[in-house]
């Protein structure tokens, strides 16, 4: 018997961790981040769990609207499957992430702000949206523009969230009917003093939100 986890995949996983760094230090951890020897090693590392993902790595100064903050600094990991991956999978890279995250602390970083931005697809033949997330749906149309554009199918929308106590802040549904998936992006938010297990725990927090969209099919 098929697990029903094993027909949700992870599509594209990014996590940015947002943190005020002494100024002294900032120099000293942009040469390691940006070192050859440091992507490379890293990605082998990556390699070495058989675990077929594109990482990228992302680092800069974060923005408030399209103003620089400068006392910040924003260092970030982009994990992208070859194929669309059995998320779970992706448990087997994050020891590696985590690693290196947790040296932050030796650069006197101590409060952290991260953001989540996840993709994962649910098989449309365990699972369905939930409540009335009905997809395709119709979408209504004025006689005329039906007319001129053809008849209209709704397969993906957006919802925002505020005051979410799960730091949610945005959700994209679509239909992907040539992989036969439910496709959800989410992204969420929140701060936290402490690294420890934030690699694997954001990926899990995020993964519990988009279960929350779908239903098993009985």
């Amino acid at each position: 018997m098929v697990k029903v986890d094993s027909l949700i995949t992870c599509r594209q996983h990014c996590f940015c961790i947002r943190f005020v760094i002494p100024s002294k230090q900032i120099t000293r951890l942009r040469k390691e981040l940006s070192s050859k020897d440091y992507k490379r090693a890293f990605r082998n590392d990556i390699k070495k769990t058989k675990v077929k993902v594109e990482l990228n790595l992302i680092w800069g100064i974060p923005k408030k609207g399209k103003e620089l903050i400068s006392q910040k600094r924003l260092l970030g990991v982009e994990l992208t499957p070859k194929n669309p991956l059995p998320y779970e999978k992706l448990y087997k890279v994050f020891p590696e992430i985590q690693e290196r995250l947790e040296k932050l602390t030796q650069f006197g970083v101590k409060e952290f702000e991260t953001t989540v931005c996840t993709t994962l697809g649910f098989s449309l033949k365990a699972f369905k949206p939930v409540g009335q997330l009905s997809l395709p749906a119709d979408l209504t149309l004025a006689p005329e523009l039906r007319k001129k554009l053809g008849e209209p199918s709704l397969t993906a929308f957006g919802i925002e969230f505020k005051n979410s106590p799960l730091g949610l802040e945005e959700t994209l549904i679509g239909l992907d009917e040539e992989e036969k998936e439910l496709v959800t992006m989410l992204r969420s938010g929140f701060k936290s003093k402490s690294l420890k297990g934030i690699a694997a725990n954001v990926f899990e927090h995020i993964v519990q939100i988009a279960k929350l969209f779908v239903v098993k099919k009985e």
